[in-house]
C-alpha cells in the first residue's frame, strides 16, 4: 500500500522551504538527502509515493 503525497513535496524547491522554518529534522534530512542523490530510486512517475505498508492487514495493523 502506498501513500500519495497530493502536494507534490517531493518536488519542493529551496524556496519553498524556506517558507517553512521550522520543519522538523528528519523532513530536513529527506530534502538534504534528495538533493545530494542518496535516496533510493524510484521509478518515474513515483517520486509522491511512499510505501506504508507491504499490504492490507499490516496496513491495519498499524493504526
Amino acid at each position: 500500500m502506498y501513500a500519495l503525497d497530493t502536494e507534490m513535496r517531493y518536488f519542493w524547491t529551496e524556496e519553498t522551504l524556506s517558507g517553512y522554518p521550522n520543519l522538523d529534522q528528519s523532513i530536513k534530512e529527506f530534502f538534504r538527502m534528495r538533493d545530494h542523490g542518496e535516496l533510493p530510486d524510484r521509478p518515474w512517475g513515483y517520486e509522491n509515493c511512499y510505501l506504508i505498508a507491504k499490504d492490507f492487514g499490516e496496513f491495519l495493523s498499524k493504526l
